[in-house]
């Protein structure tokens, strides 16, 4: 039920700091992502039966842009058929294999170290391509929409985890609770909870 667990995940990192001397710093985007999981956890029951019969994979839920290890020019260092390396695995979950699709569309990864967002034909084109992947690779290839669907279920998920750990992260650093280690991390989590209507839209 990978909806609901990331539902669960998201309201315990909205929890975590609800009596933080700083809440009020923050409290439109407390309870704009409040109404955000709601939505989700309706969406949860809603969608169930779409993941239901999905096979468990391993899902990395780390695929920002700086976790990609791509050569530039001497392919035999990275050999057929990857081509490239996914790494960071200390936050992998046995779940649908949507979720790291969700991971790689949501706005929340493609904006955390670059400016890039998916437009409509540019996610069209990243779901034919996995899907062309699959296909070379020999496994079974959902139709088009169906990939879409699962797809868009699982970026509004995790969003909402994305969004709820910013959350969670920017009272532990404004706190002190939290050394920081990269100035730029506080400053994007500040943007993402600026602009959470943005995001939630």
């Amino acid at each position: 039920d990978p909806v609901a667990a990331i539902v669960a995940e998201s309201a315990a990192l909205l929890a975590r700091h609800a009596d933080h001397p700083l809440a009020p710093r923050v409290d439109t985007a407390r309870h704009a992502l409040l109404d955000y999981r709601d939505r989700v956890a309706r969406l949860a029951g809603d969608t169930r039966h779409l993941f239901a019969d999905e096979a468990p994979v391993i899902a990395n839920t780390e695929v920002n842009s700086g976790n990609f290890l791509v050569p530039e020019g001497d392919a035999a260092v990275f050999p057929a058929p990857c081509g490239a390396w996914l790494v960071d695995w200390e936050k992998a979950v046995v779940t649908t294999r949507y979720q790291d699709m969700g991971h790689f569309l949501a706005p929340t990864t493609t904006l955390w170290k670059t400016d890039f967002i998916f437009d409509a034909a540019t996610r069209t084109a990243f779901l034919d391509d996995y899907r062309a992947a699959l296909r070379h690779a020999g496994q079974p290839v959902p139709d088009a929409e169906e990939c879409a669907a699962k797809t868009d279920v699982m970026v509004r998920a995790v969003l909402l985890r994305g969004l709820s750990w910013c959350l969670m992260a920017w009272h532990e650093y404004a706190g002190g609770g939290r050394a920081l280690a990269h100035a730029d991390t506080f400053r994007t989590i500040e943007r993402y909870l600026g602009n959470i209507a943005w995001f939630l839209r």
